[in-house]
């Protein structure tokens, strides 16, 4: 959310600036600019907001690819995405997994029920590589929802995944 101050001019008159916060990567980012009325601070805030969060998730979806692309392709359990094809391929398969959790609700979506999807997905025979994959999917899909909401239900997914590694049920 953006926050205005008023600016007393010189001439007696009242400008607002429109400043815009967001979190990334530890550090508190913002973008400010001046105007003549409220109203078009408050048009310019919203589009900001939404840019700057829009560009934080891309961010953190790219740093999810290029960890993926780094994994040792010697791994067995691992199938190296070396095209845009074969990416979107792993992506689609994740999407089809996660039909298991489409009548959920985010509000009503609970850390065990996404424990319940990980555990059904290694009955499944899902292999470690494709387990990390979803579970990275599934909390990007999370943050960029608190993005814009300005929830915390990712921590959920942190959560589920936490709990599967400490039950030795997920590496």
């Amino acid at each position: 959310m953006a926050t205005y101050v008023e600016i007393a001019q010189a001439d007696g008159s009242i400008k607002i600036k429109a400043v815009c916060r967001i979190w990334k990567d530890g550090k508190q980012v913002s973008r400010s600019k001046t105007f003549k009325t409220k109203l078009e601070a408050e048009r310019w805030a919203g589009t900001v907001e939404l840019v700057m969060k829009r560009e934080k998730v891309k961010e953190e979806l790219s740093g999810a690819i290029k960890k993926l692309e780094q994994r040792d392709e010697t791994d067995d359990d691992y199938r190296s995405l070396k095209t845009i094809g074969e990416f979107v391929g792993e992506f689609r398969t994740a999407l089809d997994h996660f039909d298991a959790l489409s009548n959920q609700t985010f509000l009503m979506l609970r850390s065990d029920t996404i424990e319940g999807f990980f555990e059904g997905r290694v009955r499944a025979g899902a292999s470690s590589a494709e387990l990390l994959f979803e579970a990275e999917l599934l909390y990007s899909i999370f943050r960029y929802r608190d993005e814009i909401d300005n929830k915390r239900s990712a921590n959920l997914v942190q959560m589920a995944i936490t709990s599967l590694r400490t039950r030795g049920v997920m590496n």
